[in-house]
């Protein structure tokens, strides 16, 4: 199996686990294709990546999608804060970091990762990497939100 479709296979294995057992619920997870500007008033957590495998682990959604991933990570029914939602998508973006750390590190793609950083932006912007890095984005519907992920790396 080639790197790029192995370190695919282990983000989406990563994905399922963690968001079934963060979330209580079974995910769809699609190959996100299109490219292009990410929309305003979404909420992006990144985490950077140092060793065998390099890179960055972004995961983002519109304000309403994260407020309700972090709603239903913290088995809450009523409205929860910005800064609840800010911290939920880092810790999010922590365990899932986490899981593919362990899968990565069985198959020799060992790293190390940086606390995650939390960036709201009203206006729209770009991620975009320097260099030659391959680059995995994914879409995770679940029934009351939608996520994106972006794995960006180098071996």
């Amino acid at each position: 199996m080639k790197t790029r479709e192995q370190i695919k296979q282990m983000l989406v294995d990563t994905l399922m686990e963690v968001v079934t057992t963060v979330f209580s619920t079974v995910p769809t997870i699609n190959e996100k294709m299109e490219k292009g500007e990410f929309d305003a008033g979404c909420i992006f957590a990144f985490i950077g990546l140092v060793g065998n495998l390099q890179g960055n682990i972004v995961v983002s959604g519109s304000e309403k999608s994260a407020s309700a991933a972090v709603s239903k990570m913290l088995n809450c029914k009523s409205d929860i804060s910005q800064q609840d939602v800010f911290d939920g998508m880092g810790e999010f973006t922590n365990v899932l970091a986490g899981g593919l750390k362990k899968k990565a590190s069985s198959a020799g793609y060992g790293f190390n990762f940086s606390l995650p950083t939390v960036i709201y932006g009203e206006s729209g912007f770009k991620v975009v990497n320097l260099g030659k890095m391959e680059v995995i984005k994914l879409n995770v519907y679940c029934a009351d939100f939608e996520l994106n992920l972006r794995l960006s790396f180098f071996i």
